[in-house]
């Protein structure tokens, strides 16, 4: 049971990521291509779930294709959920024995997810052999462009999202915390506004490495594939007037990622009403983020200006401002 809710909890998160990444790439600075699948093996799952993740996935310790997504070029030519990936373009992906130390990285996943993340930055098509029912098989593809941020999905049960310029990490008990598929895309277009924004690099000179998520184990999801990692991002020195302005930047773009993906963000600004009432300390302003009704009322604004353009037929997309340059 638990793992079928982490399955599930896995499968919604990429689901939602995808349209955001796919459908914003025009305005995304930097893309890539989107592989349609992520990538796992037994040595992904902490040891407690690996009797039920073997029933479940029929994988072993070989790197797989998991989370496929079904209008997926990779899908149209015939990868399968469950797929061991023997190489990437002639290259041979590496083979593991299973590891019984969960905090240890899944270097046979790592390996498969560089050697196809080197693939996605190319143009040309993609070919993966796969193995599948003692079979082995060529399966050939070309992905579409997205956005070049990846996703980390992190077993923890803090409320927590972030961005450290190249991916986004959002904790399992945020995703749990946010109850429609619109209040999940307008957190994961927030961070990812955050690294479309270069918002790292421009504070990178008053920031300091911290710790985020502890030593939280996440799957990353979207174009860069997946691999179980831990994830730290940046803890800013930086003055409070620039946090601040950071993240109504990135509220008001993400909330246009969300729409621009299809997702129906009409009063999805009550997320924000009821976060504080289940964590009263975002009432408050702070060094880093602008208070919680702050944030509903900017991102109600934010959702009137959306209704406008769509009322005047005119291109969906955020208004620039001297601020929100990189």
């Amino acid at each position: 049971a638990a793992l079928a809710a982490d399955d599930a909890r896995f499968a919604r998160v990429q689901r939602v990521w995808r349209r955001l990444i796919l459908a914003n790439a025009d305005l995304c600075p930097e893309t890539t291509r989107d592989a349609g699948f992520t990538l796992h093996s037994l040595n992904s799952y902490p040891v407690e779930m690996r009797e039920a993740a073997v029933r479940r996935f029929a994988i072993d310790a070989r790197p797989a294709a998991a989370f496929l997504a079904p209008d997926s070029a990779a899908a149209q030519a015939g990868l399968r959920d469950g797929d061991a990936i023997v190489s990437v373009n002639g290259q041979s992906v590496r083979q593991a024995r299973l590891n019984r130390r969960t905090r240890e990285r899944d270097r046979a996943v790592a390996d498969a997810a560089e050697k196809l993340g080197e693939a996605l930055e190319g143009d040309a098509p993609i070919t993966l052999e796969i193995a599948r029912d003692g079979e082995t098989r060529t399966i050939a593809f070309t992905p579409e462009q997205a956005c070049a941020s990846r996703l980390i999905l992190a077993r923890d049960d803090r409320v927590n999202a972030a961005a450290n310029g190249r991916a986004v990490a959002i904790t399992t008990g945020m995703a749990r915390y946010l109850e429609t598929d619109a209040e999940l895309a307008v957190v994961l277009g927030h961070e990812l506004a955050h690294n479309t924004l270069a918002h790292r690099d421009r504070q990178r000179d008053t920031t300091r490495p911290g710790r985020w998520g502890g030593t939280a184990a996440g799957l990353i999801l979207g174009a860069a594939t997946g691999v179980f990692i831990d994830f730290g991002a940046m803890a800013a020195r930086g003055s409070q007037d620039m946090r601040l302005t950071f993240e109504r930047e990135a509220d008001y773009v993400g909330l246009y990622y969300a729409a621009r993906a299809g997702f129906d963000t009409a009063g999805v600004e009550t997320f924000w009403r009821r976060f504080a009432a289940d964590y009263p300390a975002s009432t408050y302003l702070t060094r880093s983020h602008p208070t919680a009704g702050e944030r509903f009322l900017a991102i109600a604004a934010a959702q009137d200006e959306i209704d406008a353009k769509r009322a005047a037929n005119v291109p969906l997309a955020p208004n620039p401002s001297a601020e929100s340059q990189p």
